[in-house]
């Protein structure tokens, strides 16, 4: 007999694991991981189900059309999710406060490619911390020694409209941006909400992404510029 019932609890969130982590290779968003025991039973289902549709749909998608699709659906994502959080909560993310722009950002290497074409063409980046970021591959490095991005120009980011996805969902809900100034040493404790749809597409996406390891953006740049990345995917 077939059996038609509903999976147990336990049982989907061992599939729920595995989705997001396979041979110690993190598939999902540190938020996403660390709102886990905040998702119902039925939001863990459904995002099973939403990662495995929106992965179909990347894997028809090449190079600046994928990495052009994937950044408008989060954005959409994002001004979704911020029309409900700032009745809420309040969103302290200002223009002109960079204190996240000193910390570590995972990169996908179709990202990587498209900002290293536009470095290629003249885009302005930091040299020098260019050179010093380059071999920064973990997130540790950057709570020791917190650098700023290579992007940054005069306290704001050059490459706004190529901002990887890992920026564009970066969302913090404390009561001002000052409690986001970053310490040397020391983790951030920041609040970030849990941006659902949108950590689905990510998640999505570190699932089909070419040999995707959370590594720095200096260092994915300098992959890129390096021409290690075929098809940006």
């Amino acid at each position: 007999m077939i059996d038609t019932g509903v999976p147990s609890e336990d049982f989907m969130d061992k599939v729920f694991e595995d989705v997001l982590e396979e041979d110690g290779t993190l598939y999902a968003s540190h938020i996403m991981v660390n709102h886990l025991e905040d998702l119902s039973y039925s939001q863990r289902l459904r995002s099973l189900v939403s990662i495995f549709n929106y992965k179909k749909r990347l894997k028809s998608l090449r190079g600046r059309m994928f990495y052009k699709t994937i950044h408008e659906d989060t954005d959409k994502a994002i001004e979704d999710a911020l029309k409900t959080y700032t009745k809420t909560e309040k969103v302290s993310c200002r223009r002109g406060c960079s204190h996240c722009c000193y910390m570590f950002v995972d990169v996908f290497p179709h990202e990587a490619v498209a900002l290293a074409n536009k470095v290629k063409k003249g885009q302005y980046y930091n040299k020098e911390e260019f050179e010093l970021q380059k071999d920064k591959t973990t997130p540790q490095e950057y709570v020791d020694d917190p650098r700023p991005c290579i992007f940054l120009k005069e306290g704001e980011c050059s490459v706004y409209a190529d901002r990887p996805m890992t920026c564009r969902k970066y969302f913090v809900v404390n009561d001002s941006p000052d409690l986001c100034e970053i310490i040397p040493g020391e983790s951030n404790q920041v609040q970030n909400p849990l941006m659902y749809e949108a950590e689905v597409i990510y998640s999505a996406v570190a699932q089909v992404a070419e040999s995707h390891d959370p590594m720095g953006m200096a260092h994915m740049v300098d992959r890129a510029l390096k021409g290690e990345f075929k098809d940006g995917k």
